[in-house]
């Protein structure tokens, strides 16, 4: 409206200044604007239908990039080390370490495998420590070993060096000479954790390379490195990078975070070729409660975590717009994410206090049956015994939160502040978006199948029960929330698992379940996998 009445308001005075005299004011031409950029990539719209068969054909090319047999050189190694080295003298190797990490080891000390949270919590930086407390050191150069494997004598020798590395030398079944080394390089992070124990306060200082690397080689072959690379202030920001590879098959990432802002880029290659890359952007946000400063403890931060699923409003100020992307062989690319990270969260918590603030007793409903309990005798005779039994179950279809308007106003704020977006090639042509919708959910309820489940977890299977004076199954209708794609191309609609459930991307299913089961077979000896794994959609 007010736009109008500034259109009538500009011809109203032009009116009034043409008749205000013989002369008239003339209206300038306006400044020519340049043509807008065009689209530097267009793609041409493609039907659903049409999607559907580029989709697949991508899927095809991404599948046929893997040839399991390019990595059947390091399966097989694990495989034939794990059978070679198995009966092997390990004492040594247990001696050492036991004396290293004996109060690890003890009951006291828990587990050693409780280390990892530890030492997390060690680069935190706290330090608390009296005179009292026992103080265990942990650096990479008190592992600095040499591993050696005798043949002959079928057993590992162990000895002690000064360098932060392990090197272990071995040779495979065929007499070739491998070996695995794990070193450390670059500045050295320090920190240390105290915690209560039985005896008192202990202490754990810590002292972490940079950069830690494993290569594993077998002749002149490499067939495994990893290079983990981080640098950390952890009360302002952490930056990690992570690059691994197993013959020709690669994955690396690179994380970064601060108090303000976060990214992480993941990217998956096959013989030095991006196939699938990732990356996570949240360009602003802000944790409340880690603001960063020496006055957040380690287990302050411990405990923001532990309550960061349940209490996330409390904790998340401005979050900010959250974005990611995938790209699949540069030919699928779908772009997303959050434009409000925190009125979302807001806008979930509001909707929950609306449509759950009920009485779960108003859905309750009891029911009482009798139960017979069957059980074969030492004469090999079927006894039954009979007794009266009570059961309940909530109606959650009858519950607000699955009513229809309730559904409708959550995917109101899920499309507003949540996107999703298809391209293809790189080009900048959307030719699908995801959004929610409700819809109808039909059932039934057995209260026959709900009281045999309910004896099954009780009684694991164990006895033959039967039941008698149940109610009829009962027929319901609720609602819920369901993804559904959109495309540009006729603004038609369809729900994902309707649009994906076709015979097409049935028969794409099958080519990644014989992909996966090639892989799994490359492990003869159940090593990796276990006995009788096997993928199967």
């Amino acid at each position: 409206m007010k736009k109008l009445n500034f259109i009538l308001l500009l011809f109203a005075s032009i009116a009034l200044i043409g008749c205000g005299g013989n002369s008239v004011v003339p209206i300038p031409e306006p400044d020519p604007q340049p043509d807008p950029d065009p689209d530097p990539n267009p793609i041409a719209l493609l039907s659903p239908d049409e999607q559907k068969d580029f989709l697949v054909e991508v899927g095809e090319q991404l599948i046929g990039t893997f040839n399991p047999n390019d990595q059947r050189k390091a399966v097989e190694l694990a495989d034939d080390l794990y059978q070679k080295y198995e009966s092997y003298d390990w004492g040594a190797i247990e001696e050492e370490f036991e004396e290293v990490f004996e109060d690890i080891y003890s009951s006291k000390f828990e587990s050693f495998f409780g280390m990892p949270r530890r030492v997390i919590d060690a680069i935190n930086g706290k330090q608390n420590a009296s005179l009292e407390d026992l103080e265990i050191l942990l650096t990479l150069s008190d592992f600095g070993y040499t591993i050696e494997f005798d043949d002959k004598t079928r057993s590992v020798k162990i000895t002690k060096t000064g360098d932060a590395a392990i090197v272990a030398k071995f040779s495979d079944s065929n007499g070739t000479k491998c070996e695995l080394k794990v070193s450390g390089e670059g500045k050295t992070i320090k920190g240390s954790y105290t915690y209560e124990d039985y005896d008192g306060d202990r202490t754990i200082k810590v002292e972490v390379p940079s950069t830690i690397k494993m290569h594993l080689k077998q002749g002149s072959s490499s067939l495994v490195s990893f290079t983990f690379k981080w640098d950390t202030n952890i009360k302002d920001y952490v930056n990690t990078s992570l690059e691994m590879k197993v013959i020709n098959l690669g994955f690396k990432e690179e994380t970064k975070v601060s108090t303000t802002e976060a990214s992480a880029v993941f990217s998956y290659t096959y013989s030095d070729k991006n196939i699938i890359t990732a990356a996570v952007n949240l360009p602003k946000y802000k944790l409340i409660g880690w603001e960063g400063g020496s006055d957040i403890t380690p287990e302050e931060g411990e405990d923001w975590l532990n309550e960061y699923g349940e209490k996330y409003a409390s904790l998340l100020g401005k979050v900010g717009k959250g974005e990611a992307k995938l790209d699949i062989l540069g030919k699928i690319q779908l772009k997303g994410g959050v434009t409000d990270g925190a009125a979302l969260v807001d806008a979930y918590y509001n909707w929950n206090d609306k449509y759950n603030d009920y009485n779960g007793s108003d859905y309750k409903r009891t029911y009482t049956y009798t139960t017979n309990y069957k059980w074969e005798d030492w004469y090999g005779n079927w006894q039954t015994e009979s007794w009266e039994s009570e059961d309940w179950y909530y109606a959650d279809w009858e519950m607000p939160a699955y009513s229809l308007k309730a559904k409708q106003e959550q995917c109101d704020f899920l499309n507003k502040y949540t996107y999703l977006s298809v391209y293809y090639n790189n080009g900048t042509t959307e030719q699908a978006k995801l959004l929610m919708d409700t819809y109808e959910e039909h059932g039934t309820f057995d209260p026959v199948s709900w009281a045999r489940e309910a004896n099954e977890r009780y009684s694991g299977g164990e006895y033959d029960y039967y039941y008698t004076d149940l109610p009829d199954p009962i027929s319901y209708t609720c609602y819920d929330v369901e993804p559904i794609m959109q495309f540009p191309y006729d603004d038609s609609q369809i729900a994902v698992m309707t649009y994906f459930n076709s015979s097409k991307f049935l028969g794409l299913l099958d080519l990644v379940e014989d992909l996966a089961n090639s892989y799994i077979e490359l492990d003869e000896n159940n090593l990796i996998f276990g006995d009788d794994f096997e993928i199967e959609f």
